[in-house]
């Protein structure tokens, strides 16, 4: 738009008269434009229609405005895909992986086909959201981010929420993802924008027995694949005004493929709601300086990387080593612990037992696995369903992935 297509001696003049003038850089130009409030934004800007009547020389070139939104999200699966039924019940869906809390979201869909006589549609399109918000932003931050392969390793995660007073939810529950069941949950504790601290010790727990409660914070779930932790509710925290909360929590879990990142969620109190995603960021840094600190997002900060060692199979053991299948409820049966390590996509695994004479007695399990921590049962039988003779047999795990394959073995024993 042309500076004398606004009112003479309105801002939106001034503003269109400096950015044409031709001493003007387009640094230059492209800061002024961004310092300005969204509604002066929205009055010079062009719309797709007026930019497609511009003369081709005029046509500067498009580019995606990742200031104010993400980039693309990866194609979503064809989990989302729900009947009507599953819509109007709440049921099926994927969670939107964009970063949130936003007000507004786009969206698009693709057609393939690969038949000329195929026609395009959509059913129905269902968004749940949660509003008001459990917090404007909620950042967090994982330590140590370089961890040993396969070896059980300590960690710290805070996060730290911005919060407008009066208007977000609040929220006093954490999902926290890992990539196996975690050792233990040693610690849990709040720093307050008062300057005052809670803090439980739970490095004694029993994982098995949950919810473990000491004080205001509380276990309350241990899966493989995530843990859930309960505290005093948040309702105040600002980041800009150095007014923060802290939450800390410290646990020890194995990592198994570089890149792995503990992605977390805060849940809300009101059953149903939507779970508000919590983004990477500095957390440590603001934790320390306070207000004088600038929030920084890197979603890298929520990621642990590991030294790739090249072994795909690794923490290989039979417990017990030696068990007594003769079905009196005690050692009837031996657990193959291994770990499977750096794949990024599945692999074609395999558990076999063998005779000593190489003799193939059963193959317990065949399938497809990622990385993560396994355990697989022998009872002490055949293929047959026969209770095996006394002895030492041989475990045999093999692996097969696009780039290669593994094998490890181990001996267990059977007695009477």
């Amino acid at each position: 738009m042309k500076a004398d297509e606004f009112d003479e001696g309105s801002q939106a003049r001034e503003v269109v008269s400096q950015l044409d003038a031709p001493d003007f850089d387009i640094k230059q130009a492209r800061q002024l434009y961004k310092d300005l409030p969204l509604d002066r934004k929205n009055e010079i800007s062009l719309t797709q229609a007026e930019y497609n009547k511009l003369r081709s020389g005029d046509k500067g070139l498009v580019r995606d405005d990742l200031e104010n939104w993400s980039a693309w999200s990866p194609p979503y699966v064809a989990a989302g895909i729900t009947s009507a039924d599953e819509v109007s019940t709440g049921l099926g869906g994927v969670p939107i992986i964009s970063p949130g809390p936003r007000r507004y979201f786009q969206f698009k869909v693709d057609y393939l086909s690969e038949d000329l006589f195929s026609a395009k549609g959509i059913g129905s399109l269902s968004f749940d959201f949660s509003r008001p918000v459990l917090a404007t932003e909620i950042v967090g931050e994982i330590t140590p981010r370089q961890a040993e392969l396969g070896q059980k390793t300590a960690f710290s995660l805070a996060f730290i929420p911005n919060m407008r007073p009066e208007v977000d939810q609040g929220f006093s529950s954490l999902e926290i993802s890992t990539p196996v069941k975690v050792d233990a949950v040693d610690r849990i504790g709040m720093s307050l924008p008062d300057g005052s601290r809670l803090e439980q010790d739970f490095s004694d727990s029993d994982l098995s027995d949950l919810p473990v409660e000491r004080g205001d914070f509380r276990i309350d779930l241990v899966e493989e694949h995530r843990f859930q932790i309960s505290f005093p509710k948040v309702e105040n925290s600002r980041i800009e005004a150095g007014q923060m909360t802290v939450l800390e929590v410290a646990f020890q879990c194995v990592v198994l493929r570089t890149g792995t990142a503990f992605s977390s969620l805060a849940l809300s109190e009101t059953p149903g709601e939507v779970p508000q995603r919590i983004v990477g960021g500095n957390v440590f840094d603001l934790s320390r300086a306070g207000a004088n600190a600038t929030l920084i997002r890197n979603p890298g900060n929520l990621v642990v990387q590991v030294e790739k060692k090249g072994d795909l199979l690794i923490n290989i053991n039979a417990v017990p080593a030696i068990f007594t299948p003769n079905g009196d409820q005690i050692n009837d049966s031996a657990q193959i612990h291994f770990d499977i390590t750096d794949l990024i996509s599945g692999a074609n695994v395999g558990l076999r037992i063998y005779d000593l004479s190489g003799s193939m007695v059963r193959e317990i399990y065949r399938g497809v696995d990622q990385s993560g921590r396994f355990t697989r049962t022998w009872d002490g039988t055949d293929g047959q369903g026969n209770t095996v003779p006394p002895g030492l047999y041989i475990f045999n795990i093999d692996l097969d992935t696009d780039g290669g394959k593994a094998e490890a073995s181990g001996l267990i024993g059977v007695a009477y």
